[in-house]
């Protein structure tokens, strides 16, 4: 039998080879919270473990049980570090040891309460001592990657996560092309208002803003967002969007987010509302005062049924009938181009205010009695103690 080596894409850099390390659970929540290592990579899906998957975590730590490695990429230059995968693993370690996480411990009566990690004013039960300085102590399996590129880091990521249940969102969201960019740019800029106006799980709202997007730029008389021109249009390295189209999904969105908070519609509205709003709002003429789009709000609404379709739909029947209304709606009150310099609205600067950084939410605290007893009160000395 004739030897021979492996095919390989030329085009293809092979990545560094890496090296693995172990690193203590107390050096990981002090990078995180020092911005050394960055869990959030544009590539990276959403926290997407609930309450109880975190704690199973936990419970795998203070068990010693084995933990699956982290892969991380290392800029040599700088130090900053890169979560490649192991993004939900190091979350729920980092909210647990900062005390945003609690675990159920079930007390000599059989009372179960809500375990921290370490003492708190706020909070009764905590982590003994010394069972604090074993889970800080404990070593996490670590394989850096040495001064890769970013398109490197997708690769890794995208090759691991095959044989995970990502949806289709969270892998378009990984592609290097101009509109996954750009739209990962808008999201990562929005997203504490996407939150007050619809349900962003598993990148809903992300594709939101792609579908925005794809209308903007391409202004179709007919639907053109089924899943497959989506993903064909986020997956695109030829696409050409506009400058003004990042600073109109901008001012549609505030514009948007301002009529719905002030007419309280947002329990009863519909996201393809918001998406095609958010379009008409973009094209529209930006000198007109907020209350003139706050009836253009209640008429297309007032269109939509007079048409006597039931439901709002991602369709090319929904599409229509809301475009026919747009098309007469802007040859009366003017439309207008962006302008090419980002600046401030109204509505931006109102809500600089309201939101002058992001804060991550606490999760919602939950008991069960699954853990085993552990603990009593106790202070925060040694590294388990470190904040």
């Amino acid at each position: 039998m004739q030897s021979g080596v492996l095919a390989r894409n030329p085009a293809r850099r092979a990545v560094t080879r890496p090296s693995t390390r172990l690193w203590p659970l107390w050096k990981i929540r002090d990078l995180i919270q020092e911005n050394r290592l960055d869990l959030n990579a544009e590539y990276q899906r959403e926290v997407v473990w609930n309450v109880e998957q975190m704690r199973g975590l936990i419970d795998s730590l203070l068990g010693n049980f084995y933990v699956p490695p982290v892969l991380i990429a290392v800029n040599s230059e700088t130090l900053k570090r890169t979560c490649i995968d192991g993004k939900q693993r190091l979350t729920a370690i980092h909210k647990f040891m900062t005390n945003q996480l609690s675990i159920p411990w079930v007390n000599d009566y059989e009372e179960v309460m809500d375990m921290v990690y370490y003492d708190s004013t706020e909070q009764g039960i905590c982590l003994d001592q010394a069972t604090r300085e074993e889970f800080a102590e404990y070593e996490l399996t670590i394989v850096e990657f040495v001064d890769i590129s970013v398109e490197q880091e997708r690769d890794i990521f995208s090759r691991i996560q095959r044989g995970s249940p990502l949806t289709s969102a969270e892998i378009l969201r990984a592609k290097p092309t101009p509109m996954a960019t750009l739209c990962n740019a808008i999201y990562n800029e929005t997203k504490h208002t996407f939150a007050e106006l619809v349900h962003d799980k598993r990148s809903s709202a992300f594709m939101l803003i792609a579908t925005v997007v794809l209308l903007l730029i391409k202004n179709p008389e007919t639907w053109p967002a089924s899943p497959k021109k989506l993903e064909e249009a986020i997956s695109s390295a030829d696409i050409v969007i506009p400058e003004d189209v990042k600073d109109k999904v901008h001012h549609g969105l505030n514009v948007t987010r301002r009529i719905l908070i002030a007419l309280d519609h947002r329990s009863d509205v519909k996201s393809m509302e918001i998406l095609f709003f958010l379009y008409y709002v973009a094209q529209s003429r930006r000198t007109r005062p907020l209350e003139e789009f706050t009836d253009d709000w209640t008429e297309m609404r007032r269109h939509f049924r007079a048409s006597g379709i039931k439901r709002y739909t991602a369709s090319s029947g929904t599409y229509a009938i809301l475009r026919e209304w747009m098309v007469s709606k802007l040859a009366r009150v003017g439309a207008t181009q962006a302008p090419s310099r980002r600046t401030r609205t109204y509505d931006e600067m109102e809500l600089a205010d309201e939101y002058p950084e992001e804060r991550d939410a606490k999760p919602v605290r939950q008991t069960g009695r699954s853990f085993a007893r552990r603990g009593g009160r106790g202070g925060r000395g040694g590294r388990g103690g470190r904040r």
